[in-house]
């Protein structure tokens, strides 16, 4: 599946990036904070909240990454270093 970007709630700047069955939701405030990670495929209705989980860790930083790019961020210290 093609990677398709959002921009949501203008006033807290909400964005998405989803590819394949995952989608990521962090607040660019001005870093990225409060994120939400679903598995679409398991989960279509986006109850359960994956961010965080060891288990998903490389893929929650891959699209993570996709995001900083796309908003054309430096990624925070300790992250990338």
């Amino acid at each position: 599946m093609r990677r398709a970007y959002y921009g949501l709630r203008d006033g807290n700047r909400m964005v998405c990036v989803r590819d394949g069955d995952f989608k990521l939701s962090v607040c660019l405030d001005p870093t990225p904070r409060e994120g939400a990670l679903y598995d679409l495929a398991a989960d279509p209705h986006e109850l359960v909240n994956l961010y965080d989980r060891p288990a998903l860790a490389d893929c929650q930083a891959r699209l993570l990454s996709e995001i900083i790019t796309f908003a054309g961020l430096t990624p925070p210290l300790g992250k990338d270093d």
